[in-house]
């Protein structure tokens, strides 16, 4: 089997973790899934040939199980310079930006926001993360984004309505 053909397989295991994933309603749960998540993504990266984003998803899965246990400004701020080190160092194409903005995003709403806010970021940097996956042509990788930006706003949708 290919290089490609594994890499898309897990790109598609991917978007099955973050269906699971981004459904819960308690920022803990879905902290502690997200942390697999990022594993087989990583590997779906390295597998298609991406390297700042393969790294970014390892650095995604530590800083996401940091987030876990703190929600301080300033180790958000040290793991957004990691990323800018990691994503200078190993840039291969404009592309690349997409995914260290991504990070960014997803760094800062882990660590400083919650709840509602917290999915607003996480639709952002899925955003980010949509284009940088169209570019590379990973077919489950863009379901993913695609289904974790609808499913977030189904979840701020459910938040809100149970508020009420």
């Amino acid at each position: 089997m290919s290089e490609i053909v594994i890499g898309q397989l897990l790109g598609g295991f991917s978007f099955a973790l973050a269906i699971l994933a981004y459904y819960q309603t308690n920022d803990r749960t879905l902290k502690m899934l997200l942390t697999l998540l990022y594993v087989v993504h990583g590997l779906h990266f390295y597998f298609l040939d991406a390297h700042v984003p393969a790294l970014i998803c390892g650095l995604s899965l530590i800083r996401t199980v940091i987030s876990i246990y703190s929600s301080s400004l300033i180790v958000a701020c040290i793991f957004i310079l990691i990323t800018l080190i990691i994503g200078t160092i190993n840039y291969q194409s404009v592309t690349d930006i997409f995914a260290i903005v991504a990070s960014i995003i997803g760094i800062y709403s882990l660590f400083c926001l919650s709840g509602t806010k917290m999915r607003i970021g996480i639709i952002l940097g899925a955003s980010c993360w949509l284009i940088n996956n169209l570019y590379i042509g990973t077919i489950g990788g863009a379901l993913m984004e695609v289904f974790v930006i609808s499913t977030n706003l189904m979840t701020i949708y459910r938040l809100q309505s149970d508020g009420k």
